[in-house]
């Protein structure tokens, strides 16, 4: 039997997985300057930040949309996920001279309610970018 969707009662969960009642996730503003480079390229600058603390998983730094220094090297990608505790996210890759990386940034145009404050922020993949919190770099 295949699993397609979750659900409590009558109402579907999104994301591949329901939620686990020992999971949770925070939002917090920050003034803490985020800076985000690719290979020594600054991409955005921050001081008006949401750091989301997933139980389990490191920090995520939202940035706002203006953040970025040059909205060109942003770029439509076609992917979407699900995940029950945020929302369903969209992506943007990200142009940075002749290099382009995949679904580096993604976003949540209508979030869950405990993850409002995130709404069309946009949060890069620690793993694909350089991050800086208040002049420390981030491990990726």
């Amino acid at each position: 039997m295949l699993l397609l969707a979750w659900y409590v009662e009558d109402g579907k969960l999104l994301g591949p997985h329901p939620k686990d009642p020992y999971k949770r996730i925070d939002c917090h503003a920050s003034s803490r300057e985020i800076c985000i480079e690719v290979d020594g390229t600054v991409v955005a600058r921050s001081t008006n930040n949401v750091f989301l603390y997933e139980t389990g998983l490191r920090v995520r730094y939202y940035v706002q949309p203006t953040a970025i220094l040059d909205q060109s090297m942003l770029l439509e990608s076609n992917t979407s996920t699900a995940c029950p505790y945020k929302g369903q996210a969209s992506y943007y890759h990200l142009k940075v001279g002749n290099r382009v990386i995949d679904d580096a940034i993604w976003y949540y145009k209508y979030p869950t309610p405990e993850s409002a404050p995130v709404q069309n922020r946009l949060c890069f993949y620690n793993e694909k970018v350089d991050v800086f919190v208040n002049g420390v770099k981030e491990e990726k």
